[in-house]
């Protein structure tokens, strides 16, 4: 059964001309990335003469995983550039400080509060004027240009361009974990999901898998929740994220470095640049800082041999310093490490099995032959996202991938795709009237999950999304209607 999605009824029987319609532009995902853009094209007043649907199970948009968070969770962005909006960057810490005076820049806020404040602005500024489509899609396909979205449970949508903004996927299991264990209550496969840990007891040994931010995320959760025994990080490289300079801003100009430069170059650079800050007393960080804006060029420039290196080899470290935490948070963790409450290990997992007794982990550490057994109560999967849609993408991807739609790139990072976000199918071509914005537009752009990145692309895809640009990608057949109403902010799953 295929169902359009609901329109008002038009003002005048003048606007019920056949040849005068509104372009319907379908956002698939709920999350930041699908309110930032409704409300940039909000603002850009492109709401009134687009129709503009966002498909998402969840009955709040704006927050998705990110920022739907336990309480203590923290931003690992200061506030001073978290504005949702590129042309306003204190947007958000005005916000902020409408509520707490004393917020400064460099703060980080919780993750909980930046989801109020997307949310509120979304409500605001775009909702009125956007129909929120409470399903899940779970396939995609052309007809007349245009395309049919089928919903899961049954029914349809149409839409004359869709926008892939599915957020980050859950995270791949560790290698060499069970079946059994996969099935077992005291392993949780996915820690940011609502009270995931909540089954943990205050004294049960605890072993995550990851060191990084979202391993500091389960520390910091289950310590407020009362937890007091032994807490083990395990991960490749046994390295917790970077701290924050704390103190200001210390702009530094990195060297000329030739066009296509090699991996090789760019690393010898990197370093030779951040010994050199120290040598003159400004902080290391200020060097990965400047690397921000050159980041996807540097990527883009590399070699398919080069970014398999990277991926292997240097991303553990790069990892480690570009996305850092909060200093008191690493300074919270080396207390616990003192105190013997917590333990950071490299090394992987060679096997896991579950028994009643616990479960019973076969750990080599980094530099030994042999495997050394570990008995814990709980193992928590805080490895990040698994950027594999083929993967674990659902339905949705799936049949995109069958259909030739979309293309994942061959490190498996993310979608093909243009600068302009156009999505590239199965043999090389650009897939009319389909999108990607996100995450899954790291294969391109590496650096591609903060909200800096996010509300970038977000930007400039509303400005491609403008009346004149839809005209020229679907025919003459969609003209601008913008005296028509706007639609419906939500109702439930179509069918």
């Amino acid at each position: 059964m295929e169902l359009a999605a609901a329109s008002p009824m038009p003002a005048s029987p003048t606007l019920a001309s056949p040849t005068v319609r509104r372009p319907r532009v379908a956002v698939l995902g709920g999350g930041f990335c699908a309110a930032n853009l409704a409300t940039l094209l909000a603002r850009k007043g492109l709401l009134d003469t687009i129709d503009l649907t966002i498909v998402d199970p969840s009955p709040r948009i704006g927050r998705g995983v990110a920022y739907d968070a336990h309480p203590v969770h923290r931003l690992n962005v200061p506030a001073g550039k978290m504005s949702m909006f590129p042309d306003d960057p204190d947007h958000f810490l005005r916000w902020a400080r409408e509520r707490r005076p004393e917020t400064a820049p460099s703060d980080f806020l919780s993750r909980n509060l930046y989801g109020d404040y997307v949310e509120e602005v979304y409500g605001r500024e775009a909702a009125p004027r956007v129909e929120h489509l409470v399903a899940r899609a779970d396939d995609l396909h052309r007809r007349d240009g245009g395309w049919v979205i089928a919903l899961a449970g049954g029914g349809a949508i149409t839409a004359d361009l869709v926008v892939l903004a599915t957020g980050n996927a859950p995270p791949a299991h560790p290698a060499n974990i069970s079946v059994g264990v996969r099935g077992d209550p005291r392993y949780v496969a996915a820690p940011w999901r609502g009270d995931a840990l909540r089954g943990i007891g205050t004294t049960d040994t605890v072993l995550v898998v990851g060191a990084s931010l979202t391993a500091l995320d389960v520390l910091l959760t289950l310590r407020e929740q009362g937890h007091t025994a032994k807490v083990t990080l395990l991960s490749r490289r046994g390295v917790l994220p970077g701290p924050h300079h704390e103190g200001p801003a210390a702009p530094v100009l990195l060297p000329e470095v030739p066009a296509g430069a090699d991996l090789r170059t760019w690393m010898r650079v990197v370093r030779t640049a951040a010994h050199a800050a120290v040598a003159h007393g400004l902080p290391w960080q200020s060097v990965i800082d400047a690397l921000r804006p050159v980041t996807s060029d540097i990527w883009a420039g590399l070699g398919a041999d080069d970014r398999r290196r990277f991926l292997v080899h240097v991303r553990p470290w790069w990892d480690a310093h570009r996305h850092r935490a909060p200093s008191d948070v690493l300074r919270y963790a080396a207390q616990l490490q003192a105190a013997g409450a917590l333990d950071v290990r490299a090394g992987t997992i060679a096997s896991a099995v579950a028994d009643p007794h616990g479960i019973h982990v076969r750990v080599r550490r980094r530099g030994r032959s042999f495997a050394e057994t570990w008995r814990v109560d709980h193992v928590i999967n805080a490895t990040g996202p698994d950027l594999d849609l083929a993967r674990t993408g659902g339905p949705l991807y799936r049949n995109l991938f069958v259909r030739g739609h979309v293309a994942q790139d061959p490190d498996r990072l993310g979608l093909e795709a243009e600068a302009s976000g156009a999505a590239i199918g199965g043999f090389g071509q650009v897939t009319p009237g389909l999108f990607v914005l996100g995450g899954a537009r790291r294969a391109q752009r590496w650096e591609n999950n903060a909200v800096p990145d996010l509300r970038a692309q977000a930007d400039a895809l509303a400005a491609l999304l403008g009346v004149d640009h839809l005209r020229r990608d679907l025919g003459d057949s969609v003209t601008p209607d913008s005296s028509a109403p706007p639609a419906r902010r939500c109702h439930p799953r179509l069918g």
